[in-house]
């Protein structure tokens, strides 16, 4: 029976179910509240400069995952680099292509602002641009951050369990403050550093000063700087400014050039701590299911039982075993 599938969130997990429902013969919609789609797998585009923004490369602790990133690789949209992965032409160009491949409908810059159901179908009201409307869907899968998708359970009646609600609540997570920057003098071409991890950052608040123009995509040297976990608590709700320029100013040391902040961004669900152990969860309390998933789910998959999958592995099985799961 061909199915109403509604899915919130067009990042990896989003887009994984959202492919496989397809496929299986659903019509599958997917609503999210970001221009673009990916979530932290982002791009942003300055004046002539072009930056990853959120997650800036990619591992494949299981075999799974690195066929799809070798299928990627054969289709332009991956590359490798010892041994680390990211999308081509850019990060945020993966999912987007992925989106448009899936026989999903996609709604970019749409905000889920309200849950019911009613006779055993999923009322889910949406803004965009000021419009409020209401999609219908015989099933619901949510792939934000555990508080954003507790809030929208809690807001309505019996929409899920006690027990999904107490799992949710159980997640955590910690910030990224991330700085996009780039030198000062328009004549700078090349950097003392192209791509710094945190063994190369001793001694500062940076864990990653990394150069996105390395595969070409930028006219000019384009830095993105992610401060650690304790730096980015203690400055995500307060003076970013400041803090961005505390950033800008270590890695201008590093690099050998004064650099110039354009842009600070506040990732306040970046990388999970706690997460939930099992790949995705359904939950059919309010009479429709209800299907969670993303990376806040140990989606362990086919990796090695001692090595625990970056986030973007875990949502691409977390998408699968959620699709399955329907």
């Amino acid at each position: 029976m061909r199915r109403g599938i509604l899915v919130v969130g067009a990042g990896m997990a989003g887009v994984s179910v959202a492919t496989a429902r397809a496929a299986a013969g659903d019509t599958v919609h997917v609503v999210d509240k970001g221009r673009r789609h990916g979530g932290r797998m982002a791009t942003r585009r300055i004046d002539a400069a072009t930056f990853d923004t959120g997650v800036l490369d990619l591992a494949a602790y299981g075999p799974s995952f690195r066929v799809a990133l070798e299928g990627w690789r054969d289709d332009g949209l991956a590359g490798e680099d010892d041994g680390r992965w990211r999308g081509t032409p850019s990060m945020r160009a993966l999912p987007t292509a992925l989106a448009e491949a899936s026989g999903a409908e996609v709604r970019l810059a749409t905000t889920v602002v309200g849950l019911a159901v009613a006779g055993d179908v999923w009322r889910v009201h949406v803004e965009h641009g000021g419009t409020v409307e209401v999609l219908e869907a015989d099933a619901l899968v949510m792939s934000a951050p555990a508080p954003q998708a507790l809030a929208l359970l809690e807001h309505g009646e019996r929409l899920a369990s006690p027990a999904t609600s107490e799992l949710l609540r159980t997640v955590t997570y910690a910030p990224s403050l991330t700085v996009l920057a780039r030198p000062r003098d328009p004549d700078v071409r090349d950097l003392a550093a192209a791509d710094l991890v945190a063994a190369d950052l001793a001694d500062t608040d940076l864990i990653r000063c990394h150069r996105a123009d390395l595969a070409g995509t930028s006219a000019v040297p384009a830095l993105t700087l992610q401060a650690g976990m304790d730096f980015s608590a203690a400055h995500l709700d307060g003076d970013r400014s400041a803090a961005a320029a505390t950033l800008a100013a270590q890695a201008s040391m590093l690099v050998g050039s004064d650099l110039e902040v354009v842009h600070v961004h506040g990732w306040r669900y970046a990388q999970v701590t706690d997460g939930i152990a099992m790949p995705a969860l359904r939950d059919d309390t309010s009479g429709a299911p209800l299907v969670l998933a993303g990376d806040l789910f140990e989606a362990w998959g086919d990796a090695p039982e001692d090595v625990r999958p970056e986030g973007v592995e875990r949502a691409f099985h977390s998408g699968r075993a959620a699709a399955a799961l329907l």
